[in-house]
């Protein structure tokens, strides 16, 4: 089926094809990467965002975590999660 044939996703949603390859960027606009992948999760998708070292992140599709994805730019803001771990240091 081809993108111009789907109906249109319900406000704020997307589909996957529009999300795989964007760029993401931190709130300050530090690179992280490419998301490569969507994992579904149950009840929350997780982003996959390799970054140009072929490390990986996740980012849950959550509304604190993914500040904004901007398809027609190619752009994905997230915010990374803070472990309790990374706080001692």
């Amino acid at each position: 089926i081809r993108a111009n044939q789907l109906p249109p996703p319900e406000e704020g949603a997307y589909f996957y094809y529009q999300i795989i390859g964007l760029r993401a960027e931190d709130e300050a606009g530090n690179q992280l990467g490419e998301v490569t992948e969507i994992i579904e999760a149950g009840e929350v998708d997780v982003y996959v965002v390799t970054a140009p070292d072929g490390s990986q992140q996740l980012f849950p599709a959550l509304q604190d975590v993914v500040l904004e994805i901007d398809p027609p730019s190619r752009r994905m803001v997230v915010r990374p999660l803070v472990y309790a771990d990374e706080d001692d240091e």
